[in-house]
């Protein structure tokens, strides 16, 4: 990480806390699905901090249990479901992301044959 980036967001009021550690440690993207943070006005205003294991499973509140979210995958696809299920109570940070991105990605093809469905019923093309 880069602590004299870290230092100016903190100084400037561009970050609390721990969102700066955070933020650079996950280099500016969700660290879920990779979206880019720092690429339009919309990503800048959508993302959050998120616990891995939720606070209501017994997450703790350290920068080890917090992840740099999109507003989407943390509220529309994680919300509080606990990574631990698939990797276990002894997984480390790294594993426990690979879960939550696993179980966004069979949420986001689930929506997406719903779309796909949607847009066969209504006769949907899509504009070039």
């Amino acid at each position: 990480m880069r602590q004299h980036v870290i230092d100016q967001l903190r100084r400037e009021g561009l970050a609390g806390v721990w969102t700066a550690e955070v933020c650079e440690r996950a280099g500016y993207k969700c660290e879920y699905c990779d979206n880019d943070m720092l690429a339009s006005v919309d990503n800048y205003l959508s993302w959050e901090l998120d616990h891995i294991i939720p606070q209501s499973a017994g997450g703790d509140h350290t920068l080890e249990n917090m992840a740099l979210s999109c507003r989407e995958c943390k509220v529309r696809f994680k919300r509080s479901w606990n990574p631990v299920y698939v990797a276990g109570k002894d997984a480390n940070r790294e594993e426990l992301i690979f879960a939550v991105r696993g179980n966004i990605e069979k949420k986001r093809a689930s929506w997406f044959r719903c779309l796909s469905r949607h847009r066969e019923i209504v006769g949907w093309e899509e504009s070039e």
